[in-house]
């Protein structure tokens, strides 16, 4: 089931072309991408997004937080680049981007984690502890092991097919980083909720991810501070 980086890389240079519309022109991916933005307004901002990086920006989705984008895909780079083309985007894995040293104070990573074993995950928060300056935020999401349990969840391929939970990724970073706030991202099963009602349930849906039953929902977002 585990898939070689070189073999993940692949696999998003040949949906590159028609990643954006394929996951999210429906009701559903809006409805994600609804969330994900909400949570880098109240977290990232736009205001200072000189000294913010996206780490795995993909087709630049989120590049309107930060001037900088790293990706190891030059295709999904080619679509970013399109889309933004005064952003700085450097083809690189998260684990060496070749960027200077303690020269940023937010690095966000969305839809990376989610593919990634421990092992790989620890020099990818080694790499952004050294990017950031002091007390400097690293903010990313994974899937929620809670829920995949709840849910009897079985990966059928390496896409996604990682969990974890809150405590799990306090240890995993404690060396470098201090967990300082979690939440939610998409706490109702929207892909089994008729698409005519999706959008009535978002506010619901957020509130939900922020309660005590946040460790429920699908994925659970992190906000990491340097150590």
């Amino acid at each position: 089931m585990k898939q070689s980086p070189d073999q993940v890389i692949s696999y998003y240079d040949s949906i590159a072309t028609n990643y954006d519309e394929s996951r999210f022109s429906n009701t559903y991916g809006a409805y994600v991408h609804q969330q994900e933005i909400g949570l880098l307004d109240k977290y990232v901002g736009k205001e200072n997004a000189a000294h913010h990086v996206d780490l795995g920006c993909g087709t630049g989705r989120f590049l309107a937080y930060a001037d900088t984008g790293v990706d190891p895909s030059q295709e999904m780079l080619k679509i970013a680049k399109a889309k933004h083309p005064d952003k700085i985007l450097l083809c690189a894995k998260g684990n060496h981007t070749t960027l200077a040293q303690e020269s940023y104070d937010k690095i966000y990573s969305l839809h990376v984690m989610m593919h990634l074993h421990q092992e790989e995950m620890l020099p990818i928060l080694i790499e952004a502890h050294r990017l950031l300056k002091n007390k400097g935020l690293f903010l990313f999401d994974f899937p929620s092991k809670k829920r995949r349990n709840l849910i009897r969840y079985r990966p059928v391929n390496w896409h996604g097919a990682t969990s974890y939970n809150l405590s799990e990724i306090k240890k995993i970073s404690q060396e470098y980083f201090d967990v300082v706030e979690s939440c939610g991202i998409i706490f109702f099963p929207i892909h089994r909720i008729p698409k005519q009602l999706r959008k009535y349930l978002l506010f619901l849906d957020g509130w939900l991810c922020r309660s005590w039953l946040k460790s429920y929902s699908s994925y659970i977002f992190v906000v990491l501070r340097k150590k």
